[in-house]
């Protein structure tokens, strides 16, 4: 929901501070927003139960959706016209900090 919102913001809203000029820091937001996210997600999927069977079909259901809501994010942002773009580099970013928390998970778990 705070990842919604944030997306969702309209773009006069925003702080606006001198550190948040530095180049790509939107990206690096984008990829540990999305990494905190996923992460989040999949310890507590697992914490529910489950065979380990479905250990990969849950991570790739997180990822795919971790992917598909970054993208749709961006889609509203152009179409609601709020001062926000759509911008490929941000979904390129989502899926990056999702797959960063994913392998993370993945190697605790094996060790």
């Amino acid at each position: 929901m705070a990842i919604t919102v944030a997306s969702l913001m309209p773009g006069n809203r925003l702080p606006s501070m001198p550190w948040t000029e530095i180049p790509l820091l939107d990206k690096w937001v984008h990829v540990m927003i999305y990494l905190v996210f996923a992460f989040l997600w999949r310890v507590e999927w697992e914490r529910s139960g489950g065979s380990s069977s479905v250990f990969w079909q849950r991570t790739y259901w997180v990822l795919g959706t971790s992917a598909v809501m970054g993208i749709c994010l961006e889609v509203l942002q152009a179409v609601l016209q709020s001062g926000r773009y759509f911008e490929v580099l941000d979904i390129i970013a989502n899926i990056i900090g999702a797959l960063i928390a994913l392998i993370g998970y993945h190697w605790l778990n094996k060790n």
